[in-house]
């Protein structure tokens, strides 16, 4: 149900119901010696994000009944008497729909038949169905990872989304299919025509599943739910104002569906998510067609690439990546011996150290707001997620401070080998002072300056028979051709073209949890 239906009927409830009470029976309110009566009653669902990777705010519905009186024997009935509140019914319900059709949808709100519906939990891993759609794409397209094409799903998940935060209809134009790119474009025209701006506060991905698989006929489809968080804010252009949404963080689940025509394979450079060109290899430049500007491929058509061709809301589901296509999860002693089998340069302590050093870099990255220091050891969507955040804490004038932060601990608590990365989950537990200051004025707006423990979880990525060597991202160097480590803005080396920050050659950060998200 459309987050307009379902106003306009409960609309057509409330004038069904002031209708009757205008015109019942004197009896009906002649209850002796006066009475009154007050009845309400409201319901409202918040589930999931906007279309097209837009606002993320749920249809609801609310009744709000008037109140009667009667006073002396049974006196007679005047539609007057409660003309005043039939008319402050009308204007209530009036006001619903206007602010419920304020933010368009591409489609329509994801809403539960009964009001005591549960979303189910993710589950524990891929089904059978599913398995069986990954082994025939990989039959077909040997090339196929079924970790690399998650990784670029939340690539793409994040570009979009950011895409319709800057309210560029173009950037987001490579990653939809033309029918939902006109839908989604058409929703990002209204609010610029309204003056009114998107904020996707605090936006990360938590969590990924795969609910379905298909492959043959006319093309390959992969649905790809996405559990994340953000504090959903629609702001008057002009003065920042709170149109609708809340600052606060909320847990939200779209599902997206990727579909390419039968017959594609698997390009390696990365493809659109990785800004190049899936047909000619060049750097991403459509044209107004939305072709590439220079082997004039349709870029979006699905025949050189995925696409999303539907988005979808749902529950946040608690979902695992690990868990989408069955890696197998292992403990921490069992996970670092079979890591150690297949690269005997492999060093617990070693890796215990590079992990302290990254938390050290990225959190000063975070505070300095520049992460460009820090990008090479992190994932291409965890970068872009960062990044994301960084931007808003410029434009919002902010600053986070880490108040003499130390390193307690770092305890490796899990290993996930796939078919093509191994992950490696740390728990650090780390002490500091951790506030926020409003650089223009330079006071303290959110946070404290006494010292407090927190832990996060960290899981750092690599493919699966990597060798350790004596190149390291960390020391800025190469693990591909030791040369200085400069990348370009799709994370590879400058020198060598490697993907550096794709985990090929060596670890990179792919995802923090905070202790009260972890799920084990």
């Amino acid at each position: 149900m459309t987050r307009l239906h379902r106003p306009l009927q409960w609309a057509a409830l409330v004038l069904l119901v002031t209708a009757a009470v205008l015109g019942l029976p004197t009896v009906a309110f002649a209850r002796g010696g006066g009475g009154s009566h007050s009845g309400g009653g409201g319901a409202s669902h918040s589930g999931g994000g906007g279309g097209g990777g837009g606002g993320v705010s749920g249809g609801g519905g609310g009744f709000t009944g008037g109140s009667g009186s009667s006073s002396g024997g049974g006196g007679g009935f005047s539609p007057l008497g409660v003309l005043p509140v039939a008319i402050i019914v009308i204007l209530v319900v009036c006001a619903f729909i206007y602010v419920s059709a304020r933010h368009p949808r591409v489609h329509g709100d994801f809403h539960p038949d009964s009001g005591d519906w549960e979303p189910e939990a993710a589950p524990a891993g891929p089904s059978p169905e599913v398995q069986a759609g990954v082994q025939a794409i990989r039959t077909a397209d040997p090339a196929f990872e079924p970790e690399s094409f998650l990784q670029r799903a939340e690539m793409a998940f994040l570009l979009v989304k950011r895409a319709y935060q800057d309210r560029n209809v173009h950037a987001g134009r490579a990653f939809l299919s033309p029918p939902l790119w006109q839908a989604w474009s058409q929703e990002v025209s209204t609010l610029l025509q309204r003056h009114q701006r998107p904020v996707l506060e605090n936006l990360n991905v938590r969590g990924m599943q795969v609910p379905a698989v298909s492959q043959g006929g006319a093309a390959d489809s992969i649905q790809v739910h996405f559990d994340y968080v953000a504090a959903v804010q629609f702001l008057e252009e002009g003065d920042g104002q709170l149109v609708s949404g809340s600052k606060e963080d909320q847990r939200l689940g779209e599902v997206w569906t990727f579909e390419r025509q039968a017959g594609t394979k698997t390009v390696p450079s990365g493809g659109v998510t990785a800004s190049v060109c899936p047909n000619c290899g060049a750097l991403l430049k459509l044209n107004d067609d939305g072709q590439c500007d220079y082997c004039k491929a349709d870029i979006a058509s699905g025949r050189y690439d995925w696409v999303v061709t539907r988005m979808d809301s749902d529950w946040f589901r608690g979902a695992s990546t690990a868990a989408a296509f069955g890696a197998a999860e292992m403990g921490a002693a069992s996970g670092m011996a079979a890591i150690k089998a297949s690269d005997p340069q492999f060093d617990v302590e070693a890796f215990r150290g590079r992990v302290q050093q990254a938390f050290f870099a990225l959190q000063q990255a975070w505070q300095d707001r520049d992460l460009s220091a820090s990008r090479p050891f992190m994932s291409p969507g965890l970068y872009l997620g960062w990044s994301t955040q960084v931007q808003q804490l410029m434009d919002l004038h902010k600053k986070n401070v880490l108040e003499g932060l130390r390193v307690d601990g770092i305890d490796i608590v899990k290993v996930v080998h796939g078919s093509g990365f191994d992950d490696v989950t740390v728990r650090v537990t780390a002490t500091t002072a951790d506030y926020e200051v409003d650089e223009q004025t330079g006071k303290m707006i959110f946070g404290s300056r006494d010292a407090s423990q927190f832990i996060e979880y960290w899981t750092f990525q690599r493919s699966v028979g990597v060798q350790t060597t004596g190149r390291s991202i960390l020391d800025k160097v190469c693990p591909n051709c030791g040369a200085p480590l400069e990348i370009n803005q799709v994370g590879e080396c400058r020198y060598c073209k490697a993907a550096v920050t794709s985990g090929r050659f060596d670890w990179v950060l792919s995802r923090i949890e905070q202790e009260d998200d972890y799920a084990g």
